[in-house]
Parts: C-alpha cells; structure tokens; sequence
C-alpha cells in the first residue's frame, strides 16, 4: 500500500482464497492490495433567497453548486428544483426562469415559499441538497408631490 493516499482514493487490502467462508484471519490464500473509489457528494448551492413582484418571472440559479472529486471525472449531472418542497421536482437545470403563470397559484403575498435545489453527480449519483425561498411582493405606484414655484 501506498505511504500517502490522494485525495478521492482509499485503498484495501483483501485475502483471496477459494472458500466463500470468512473464519477470520489465516494463511489461507493470497493478500491482493486494491484501489477503491470514494465518491464525495456534490455540493447544492440554491443562491437566495429570492424576491419578486406580482406578474414577474422567477430566476433560479445552482451557480456556486460543485463536485468535490471533479479532478477525478466526477461532475454534477441532473440539477433539479423543487417548488414547495413536497418532494415532486417540477423544473431542471442550472439557471431556470420559472414563468409567472406556473407561480400565480402557489405565491402567497409576503410569505416565503420553500423551494429546494437537489444536484447528482454522474459517477455514484450521490446527492445533495439546499434549501432557499421565494416571496411575492406587490408592486405598489408611488405618487410624488413636486412644488414647482408659480
């Protein structure tokens, strides 16, 4: 076995034999030393939280979400999002714009909505999650009172 092991890498040390009973350490068989992958979760960054106005588009962003173990092939391959978070993700993607009229009936002026981001990394689908939300707000007119000299 290696002195030093790279990050991502373990290694084990195996007995291999002709028996497919285990009777605890012996002279039976020979020591094989193995490489073995441990793959290390993705990393979900939701960004938020999020605010918008009556009749506006949301826009959702995994920006900042990563794989740990990209140096060995691994990578972040299935970024979904989950609105309500009831655990049905209804829209993917690393940047999404969610459109008003799939908003409209599940915003509630002034209170946050939980949305939840989950990302899957290719190579052992090992997941992570974040938690961020969304609130509506209400564009409102403001009037202005200028006094102009006569």
């Amino acid at each position: 076995m290696p002195e030093t092991v790279t990050f991502g890498e373990t290694y084990a040390r195996f007995r291999v034999g002709g028996t497919p009973v285990y009777d605890g350490p012996g002279d039976f068989g020979e020591v094989e030393d193995h490489t073995v992958w441990l793959d290390n979760r993705p990393v979900a960054v939701a960004n938020g939280p999020y605010e918008i106005f009556v009749g506006e588009d949301l826009e959702l962003s995994a920006a900042g979400s990563y794989d740990p173990d990209v140096d060995w092939g691994d990578y972040i391959s299935d970024v979904r999002w989950d609105l309500g978070s009831d655990g049905s993700f209804e829209f993917s993607g690393w940047s999404v714009t969610i459109p008003w009229a799939d908003l409209e009936n599940l915003l509630t002026l002034g209170a946050p909505l939980p949305i939840t981001l989950e990302v899957v990394d290719q190579m052992w689908r090992a997941a992570d999650t974040d938690t961020t939300t969304v609130t509506l707000f209400e564009k409102r007119p403001r009037a202005v009172l200028a006094a102009l000299p006569l």
